[in-house]
């Protein structure tokens, strides 16, 4: 892991924390457009240099890859939850 810029124990709390920070650069475009998303939203990446904004949309791929696996894990639970439930019942 020595090739990343985070100590494996706290990549998670440091990148949660920089997540915050873009959310928070959105969250002050939109005010700045008197609370319309739309408008904030495209002036934040209006805002953004063409480097930031290829960061950017690598953080928005990352995160529903993320989401993927996130689905992927909680059906293969359910999946484990409902044999579980099955061999109880056939024990009966």
């Amino acid at each position: 892991m020595s090739n990343y810029p985070n100590m494996s124990y706290c990549a998670c709390q440091n990148t949660a924390g920089a997540l915050q920070q873009v959310q928070g650069f959105i969250q002050d475009a939109i005010e700045d457009e008197g609370g319309d998303e739309v408008k904030g939203y495209r002036t934040f990446l209006k805002n953004l240099s063409q480097e930031e904004r290829n960061a950017f949309d690598t953080i928005l791929e990352q995160v529903e890859q993320l989401n993927i696996q996130r689905r992927m894990d909680e059906e293969a639970d359910d999946a484990e939850e409902e044999e579980s439930e099955d061999s109880d019942q056939d024990q009966d």
